[in-house]
């Protein structure tokens, strides 16, 4: 797994969990609704800018095996080169990019529901969080 996805998935628990909680266990998560709200906002970023950040390392991975050609025989992980030629790979398919997004929209959302259903917070404050929520996470 990476970083990103290890991440994300924890995240998604805690929300997951949260709306499971008894209204005065729920109570502290509703109280921090602006971080969780910011944190689902960064994983959003993380999972959005994947690709970028891909190509990224690709080109400069590209680059470096360029200016210098007898890298790619060193390897600082496990002692073992890793095979010449073989070509960079991505860690994360795109299907398990939209299941995690798909699973973290949901967990927030599910979230700010759960505070209107305490009334935590106000219908009209949850319908405000989520429509700029939405339209801050779209890539």
């Amino acid at each position: 797994m990476s970083y990103m996805t290890d991440v994300t998935n924890s995240l998604c628990r805690t929300l997951e969990k949260a709306v499971t909680l008894l209204p005065h266990q729920f109570a502290g998560y509703a109280a921090n609704l602006n971080f969780w709200q910011s944190e689902v906002a960064h994983c959003m970023v993380l999972l959005n800018g994947y690709y970028d950040r891909f190509k990224t390392i690709q080109a400069a991975e590209e680059d470096y095996k360029n200016r210098h050609p007898s890298s790619e025989s060193q390897s600082y992980e496990s002692g073992k080169p890793r095979a010449a030629g073989l070509p960079l790979r991505r860690g994360v398919k795109n299907s398990e990019l939209v299941e995690l997004k798909l699973r973290l929209e949901t967990a927030f959302d599910r979230l700010v529901r759960r505070c209107v259903e305490e009334q935590m917070i106000s219908p009209a404050a949850a319908q405000t969080m989520l429509r700029e929520f939405h339209r801050s996470t779209d890539p």
